[in-house]
């Protein structure tokens, strides 16, 4: 017992003793340090250390995002950064600024020194937070001169409110709103001036809009320059506005935007110009610059699926001087061989509908079979919003199916009739609000379309098929993307057709489908194995998106899908499922894309994953 007494002292001992030590150590080194309130001068004083005090309304990570000054990194290969006394005076503006632009105006930032032994320098930064601003009242002076519907308008386009928190940066965006409303409405000349009273007492500020509208003015004479080959009625044509119109900043850009969209020129400027004889009206120079009327491209390429390709892209612009475009399109590919002609006329019957047509010749490789396909094809496209486009057309397509395994013999009831001609409607919409095309962060796309394919028509076989996908892009905080696809298919045969053909089937898996899953492994087999596709099919993929090391970013996927012999059948348990990881590398083209997928519930005898390199997203 007094053995184990003794042991306790003696580790208690040890304990005072190493404490001590510690605290020798430190005040020693505070002692070689010195603690200075002002900016050394000394240009070699490695940063060694940054801490910022007295946080609550940012995190210390936003406010170091608005410092120059950065610590040096602890890695032996790592440039040094040193200590630069203007740039810290920079920065302490810059965290002002940011404190200010989100409505605390009483912030005060005070910079401490400590200067280390071997040069180097702690830098602790003080804040003082102090209170927001609430705004007491928000006034728009000299507008009795328009009219309620407009200042109404003004007033709704402040992104400030009273009694809410003030933002310098919502001042100055609600400065912009109302310049760009009134530009809209015939103010094209106007001018907003502003100011904000600060009571300190009360923490309340009190904000002012003084306006200079000038005159109402309207659209004048439009005159053109800079035309060669385009004739200029293709071009006013697209103009959103008409000459006495009330003038408007917004039909400007939209005419602009047209006209740049034709395709046929490198800039498109259109400038309003103030008439001298008339204060109230606006002429306006449009002038163009013309490119050249051709583009033709050549390139390998490599797919999942297809492998090794190449292909050709050849585009006449304003082909026949009729505002039209051609556009010829080839691809030699291990699973594909296309030839195809498009002919789009823009304005068909206004300049919101446009007329497709188009011919071409495809010839498909599978496992099993060959196809070959000549088409010819006529499509209506309508803008109804600038989101929203429908349209409707009329195909007519004969194919040719050659059978490559011996055990296989042409059977129109199960599909695999040596030649089919089909004769078909479609008809369908797309509902777009994404604004990248590549790669694409936040809004959805809607794609229906549907088929219908009778023999009155002179199909020899008759059904209906139809598709529907949605895509979903949601931000999570500025770096995270969830991405959602999910996709329906249906089809069956009417009147008195047996079967649908074997090419108009759903199949899944694949790079674009089914990570994991071989290309078309997924749905109903024969007898042979060989997968022959189904009337009804559910697919879809969800990834998070996240960037982690400058144009490299990284993709965690779970996908699912199946394809169904029967028609509107949609089994949630039947699902295949596969989980993955994927690595993205930003290019001009779009995204290099490496994905690994692996099967939740692999086939027996199946490899478990499976490996894509690409380029594009997924979806």
């Amino acid at each position: 017992m007094k053995l184990m007494k003794a042991n306790e002292v003696k580790q208690k001992t040890m304990k005072k003793i190493i404490l001590l030590a510690i605290t020798m150590c430190i005040l020693a080194s505070q002692l070689q340090a010195e603690i200075l309130t002002e900016a050394p001068l000394e240009k070699d004083l490695l940063v060694h250390n940054i801490e910022i005090k007295g946080l609550a309304k940012f995190m210390p990570y936003e406010i170091a995002a608005q410092m120059k000054t950065k610590v040096t990194a602890w890695w032996p290969w790592s440039k040094p950064l040193y200590f630069d006394a203007d740039v810290m005076e920079q920065d302490v503006d810059n965290i002002i600024s940011l404190y200010q632009d989100n409505g605390l105006y009483d912030t005060r930032i005070t910079p401490e020194f400590i200067i280390l032994p071997k040069k180097r320098l702690d830098i602790i930064i003080q804040v003082q937070e102090g209170y927001y601003y609430r705004i007491s009242k928000i006034d728009i002076l000299n507008d009795e001169h328009l009219n309620n519907d407009l200042k109404k308008m003004l007033y709704n386009s402040l992104k400030l409110r009273e009694n809410g928190i003030f933002s310098y940066q919502n001042y100055k965006a609600s400065k912009k709103n109302i310049l760009s409303i009134l530009a809209d409405h015939g103010y094209y000349e106007a001018q907003v001036s502003g100011q904000v009273i600060m009571d300190r007492e009360t923490v309340q500020a009190k904000v002012e809009y003084f306006l200079e509208t000038g005159p109402l003015q309207k659209f004048g004479r439009i005159q053109v320059s800079g035309t060669k080959k385009v004739r200029e009625g293709i071009i006013t044509r697209e103009l959103v506005f008409k000459g006495n119109e009330i003038f408007s900043a917004n039909k400007l850009y939209l005419s602009q935007q047209r006209i740049f969209d034709l395709g046929f020129f490198k800039s498109v400027v259109l400038e309003p110009v103030a008439n001298p004889q008339d204060p109230t009206t606006l002429d306006i120079k449009l002038q163009v610059e013309e490119r050249p009327f051709y583009n033709l491209k050549i390139g390998p390429g490599y797919g999942p699926e297809d492998k090794a390709r190449i292909q050709a892209f050849w585009k006449l612009y304003n082909f026949g001087r009729l505002g039209g475009n051609l556009e010829i399109n080839g691809k030699l590919a291990q699973l594909q061989h296309i030839l195809d002609t498009n002919y789009t006329q823009s304005y068909f019957s206004d300049r919101y509908t446009n007329l497709i047509a188009g011919v071409g010749y495809e010839k498909d490789f599978y496992d099993y079979y060959r196809r070959e396909k000549v088409n010819s094809r006529v499509r209506i496209t309508r803008s109804l919003t600038s989101t929203l486009n429908t349209f409707l057309g009329y195909q007519i397509e004969r194919d040719r199916l050659f059978l490559l395994s011996p055990e296989l013999v042409f059977d129109e009831n199960a599909g695999f009739a040596r030649k089919y001609v089909l004769s078909f409607l479609e008809v369908g919409f797309q509902h777009k609000t994404t604004e990248d095309l590549f790669n694409p962060r936040a809004g959805q796309i809607n794609y229906f379309t549907w088929e219908f394919t009778p023999k009155y028509i002179g199909s020899s076989v008759s059904y209906l098929r139809g598709s529907w996908e949605y895509k979903f892009f949601q931000p999570l905080g500025r770096l995270v993307v969830l991405a959602w696809r999910n996709q329906f298919g249906y089809a069956r045969p009417i009147f008195d057709s047996p079967s649908i053909p074997v090419f108009k089937r759903f199949f899944s898996g694949g790079s674009y489908s089914v990570r994991g899953y071989s290309y078309r492994a997924l749905g109903p087999r024969d007898e042979q194995d060989n997968p022959i596709g189904g009337n009804s099919q559910w697919e879809g993929n969800i990834e998070l998106r996240f960037p982690f090391y400058r144009d490299f970013g990284g993709v965690l996927f779970y996908d699912y899908g199946e394809v169904f012999s029967e028609t509107r059948y949609y089994s949630l348990p039947r699902l295949s499922t596969t989980v993955g990881i994927g690595l993205r590398y930003d290019t001009v083209i779009g995204p290099l894309r490496v994905d690994y997928g692996y099967k939740l519930k692999p086939f027996q005898g199946t490899e478990r994953y499976k490996i894509y390199v690409s380029i594009g997203q997924a979806f």
